[in-house]
């Protein structure tokens, strides 16, 4: 018996890191809510951070589109 895998497809690889990238997007957006509604951050300050880990998601969505499915 072998125990080899076969090495995953250039699809797999895209969902598992979208998969990584939208967890890390909930946990970022939860912890900045967390902080504005304990009153550590302003309003401002949550919109900013809110902004920022979105522009973050999608350019890590633009950099797996373009690793695993852009050949």
């Amino acid at each position: 018996m072998s125990d080899h895998s076969s090495p995953l497809a250039p699809e797999q690889l895209y969902l598992m890191g979208m998969d990584r990238n939208d967890i890390a997007l909930t946990e970022q957006l939860d912890a900045n809510r967390a902080a504005f509604e304990a009153g550590h951050i302003s309003a401002r300050e949550f919109a900013d951070k809110r902004i920022i880990s979105l522009v973050h998601h999608l350019a890590e969505c633009q950099r797996l589109r373009e690793r695993y499915l852009e050949s």
